[in-house]
């Protein structure tokens, strides 16, 4: 999948996934494209807390993630998706957003 940044990494594990992205902007898109294929396909994705469908935004500072905050997801038809906080150890990784969807 192609982001605004270029390749969006994805990893699918039966009905869940979770996707890789270098701002909140290409995650909003990334949830906008499935709300979308998932409505066309018949099915939905959905929000229940932080147990299906959520995301975390961090960007990094002397190599420790510190939480996006102010970049709220929505799905398509206005549901907000919950948020998930870094833990203060998290270390460097290569991604400033990760989201994940499930049915």
């Amino acid at each position: 999948t192609k982001g605004e940044n270029g390749r969006v990494p994805q990893l699918y594990y039966a009905d869940d996934g979770s996707f890789i992205t270098e701002s909140t902007a290409d995650l909003q898109a990334i949830f906008d494209l499935n709300w979308y294929l998932m409505k066309m396909s018949g099915m939905a994705v959905k929000v229940k807390g932080k147990e299906k469908t959520a995301y975390m935004a961090v960007r990094y500072e002397n190599g420790i993630a510190r939480n996006i905050e102010g970049a709220p997801m929505r799905l398509l038809d206005g549901t907000e998706i919950p948020q998930i906080r870094a833990p203060r150890s998290i270390k460097r990784a290569t991604s400033t957003a990760r989201g994940q969807t499930s049915k």
